[in-house]
């Protein structure tokens, strides 16, 4: 276990087991968030050359911010207002995803893969840094690696699946909707669950 996951579990410990009210320290934690997520939001924009928009907000069972980016002028903002409209048969639908937690200083980048009209429906995601995903997007990744720096001078640190993807700690509550054996990023994301649950599979590079 490194230090990053070391860390993380301790403040997912207090937070979940300890009842630590993380949201009082520092007291300008919102503000910061807020900050942080404008800055993101516009550097997605411009690294990726489409409108990034925020569209999940820190409510209800949500802990985190969403910036959603359609990779397509003929896509809409988010990935739930998707149609087969003005797709042609055999283009797939493609989106990515930033995720600012709120209970932790951290990032995670996703790029969404959706199966084009008149198949069998699937869903792919991809990790932030992909080489998969590279491989037939070359120009996503010098982007990709330009959001990291964005995101590390703004005092996150960027998250990959070799740690959102391990096991929680046994003896964490599980919250409404969580699987049952659920995993680091559903305390860190709690509430993102649709993409990351049962139904779409992370795609991990061999």
């Amino acid at each position: 276990m490194d230090t990053v996951e070391r860390e993380l579990r301790a403040r997912l410990r207090r937070i979940y087991v300890d009842g630590w009210q993380y949201w009082e320290e520092p007291a300008n934690q919102a503000e910061t968030q807020e900050r942080q997520l404008e800055v993101l939001r516009q550097s997605v924009t411009q690294l990726l050359g489409h409108p990034a928009t925020v569209q999940t907000t820190p409510r209800d069972i949500n802990n985190y911010y969403d910036i959603e980016c359609p990779l397509s002028p003929r896509l809409p903002p988010s990935r739930t207002e998707m149609s087969f409209e003005g797709r042609g048969p055999e283009e797939p639908a493609e989106y990515f995803q930033m995720l600012l937690s709120v209970v932790a200083p951290v990032v995670a980048g996703v790029w969404h893969r959706f199966s084009p009209p008149g198949i069998e429906p699937w869903h792919e995601m991809f990790d932030l840094l992909s080489q998969e995903w590279f491989a037939t997007h070359p120009g996503h990744e010098p982007a990709a690696r330009e959001l990291v720096r964005v995101a590390e001078g703004l005092g996150l640190t960027v998250l990959g699946w070799d740690v959102t993807l391990k096991p929680a700690d046994k003896d964490w509550p599980v919250a409404r909707l969580m699987p049952e054996a659920p995993d680091l990023r559903h305390y860190l994301f709690e509430g993102y669950y649709d993409d990351w649950g049962g139904i779409a599979k992370p795609v991990r590079d061999p």
